[in-house]
């Protein structure tokens, strides 16, 4: 009887073991790009506007400063992550896992550069072929650099094909 309450003790022990994490901080993945292009400050100026209004349209966007003068638009996005709410009856728990990224664009004339700072941390579990289920709540660095290119490339496309008038 022993053995058998010593034996469950230790598989419960062991199931219940952490699985290999990395912690990840995400600001660490800073991407920035030099595009040059045709334009004048003043146009690259409206079209870095006219981009973040046409590419992002949810509610978590936010531009947070402008500055005409010196060719600067500073803004935040919903990189990936909701809040979910995990467990049940009172052991319900809200488990944030928003990913945001700071999007700074630098105009001068005949070039502009954009430089994307994902914003917060959270823990990364490497996939694990054996799992019955995903852990994962938060992207992995390839995901985040991915997400980032893809951005950066949407800007890149869109100053080529912008026409003024």
């Amino acid at each position: 009887m022993k053995r058998m309450i010593l034996f469950t003790m230790i598989a419960f022990i062991f199931s219940c073991a952490p699985v290999n994490k990395l912690h990840l901080v995400y600001n660490e993945y800073v991407v920035s790009e030099e595009i040059q292009s045709d334009f004048l400050k003043d146009e690259l100026y409206v079209i870095a506007n006219s981009w973040m209004v046409e590419a992002f349209v949810n509610a978590p966007t936010v531009i947070h400063f402008v500055d005409k003068d010196k060719g600067i638009i500073i803004a935040k996005y919903l990189m990936s992550g909701d809040i979910d709410i995990v467990g049940t009856g009172y052991l319900m728990k809200e488990v944030d896992t928003r990913i945001y990224g700071i999007i700074t664009i630098l105009c001068k004339d005949r070039l502009t550069k954009i430089i994307i700072e994902p914003q917060g941390e959270g823990d990364y579990y490497p996939p694990d072929p054996d799992a019955l289920y995903k852990i994962n709540v938060y992207p992995s660095p390839e995901e985040i650099k991915e997400m980032i290119n893809k951005v950066i490339a949407s800007y890149e496309q869109y100053i080529q094909n912008y026409k003024l008038w």
